[in-house]
């Protein structure tokens, strides 16, 4: 087992833009002043792959994630108009061009945790565009939108809105915030669960024994709350089951963890576990404290090799970066099964991949998937 391999793959993960929470299905009331007037609106959080989150008025307008001109980001569009703006991630070199372009001076954003930057919004033709920089935890989100000049009391508001309430996420975070939706699963002292949080905010957590004795689900929905220097916070909020012991009227069990992941190599396999820690109850027992006791879970998601090493003459070279004169740290021999991450994304033709637990890059054209 090599817990080394965890610590690389976090900082790989970093260019992950898979499967993820597009909305933790959790919303609060808000107001905002129209004409004057104070106006009640609700508000539903957003979570994007890139690593920030927001909150938008859902009465009035919609986010998506979007891919435009090559950059990935989240549309947030208004529902009875053409109004709408782009949010991306953006570099620290980009940020600063961009301010430049407009006589702009981004060095105080460096130096403050949340800085907010106009860089210009201007009137055409009775619309209007603007573009707004922002800094958060050393790292910068661009939002670049437009708005028809008789909107400028309604829908600008609500864009100016969602852009106040944007929080960037730190590494850390953003990785272990990548591995939370999918399956995990658990059997212990005969008894299983699988625990599935869907990309859209839901939960399903289906319980059975090993038996075949008994076998119950519990539905709900799920959020996730970063915390600075640990993992976050995962909260699973059950809302009905079909346990024959759990069917009194207005059955609802909240249970918040503290929740981690790390993960090793063993038998060329990647092992994700997702250890829950119970740290506030309500309404009663928890379904994972009846199914394996008072200890906290420690789910588990598996991956396996998925390619092959074809087309060399005896082998194949796994190095330590994607170079071909980088340091060769192990020959990988035709016909062995890797487990590679295509996820990480493909750089100089190199893949990250695993082998007899060591970690490190493969040429793709030495590679072919199988089943």
């Amino acid at each position: 087992m090599k817990k080394k391999a965890a610590t690389r793959l976090i900082s790989f993960m970093l260019c992950l833009l898979l499967v993820l929470p597009a909305a933790a299905a959790e919303t609060r009331q808000g107001v905002i002043m129209l004409e004057g007037m104070e106006e009640p609106i609700e508000e539903t959080l957003f979570f994007s792959p890139l690593g920030f989150s927001f909150w938008y008025a859902s009465e009035h307008l919609e986010a998506h994630q979007v891919e435009e001109e090559g950059l990935d980001g989240v549309a947030v569009s208004a529902l009875w108009s053409d109004d709408r703006m782009v949010l991306s991630v953006i570099t620290e070199e980009d940020a600063r061009k961009y301010a430049g372009n407009f006589g702009a001076d981004i060095r105080e954003m460096s130096e403050s945790s949340r800085v907010q930057l106009e860089v210009y919004r201007e009137a055409d033709n009775g619309t209007y565009r603007f573009l707004t920089l922002i800094a958060e935890n050393g790292q910068y989100l661009s939002a670049a939108g437009e708005y028809s000049e008789e909107a400028a009391e309604g829908n600008a508001k609500y864009f100016q809105k969602v852009l106040e309430s944007i929080a960037l996420m730190s590494e850390y975070d953003l990785d272990f915030l990548r591995e939370l939706p999918g399956e995990w699963v658990m059997e212990y002292e005969g008894a299983g669960a699988v625990l599935t949080l869907e990309e859209n905010g839901g939960m399903f957590l289906y319980c059975y024994g090993l038996d075949g004795s008994f076998a119950y689900t519990h539905r709900g929905s799920w959020s996730y709350e970063p915390v600075p220097r640990y993992s976050g916070k995962l909260t699973l909020h059950f809302t009905s089951t079909d346990d024959p012991d759990r069917q009194e009227s207005g059955y609802s069990v909240t249970c918040a963890y503290d929740a981690y992941s790390e993960a090793w190599a063993e038998n060329d396999s990647w092992l994700t576990y997702l250890i829950l820690n119970p740290s506030v109850f309500k309404s009663g027992v928890t379904p994972f404290e009846e199914l394996f006791g008072s200890d906290a879970p420690a789910l588990c998601r598996e991956r396996k090799p998925n390619m092959r090493v074809v087309r060399c003459s005896s082998f194949v070279s796994l190095r330590e970066s994607r170079s071909t004169s980088s340091k060769r740290i192990m020959k990988v021999p035709l016909g062995a099964l890797v487990l590679a991450f295509p996820e990480v994304g493909e750089e100089n033709g190199f893949l990250y991949c695993l082998y007899h637990g060591e970690e490190g890059f493969i040429l793709k054209e030495y590679l072919e998937p199988v089943e």
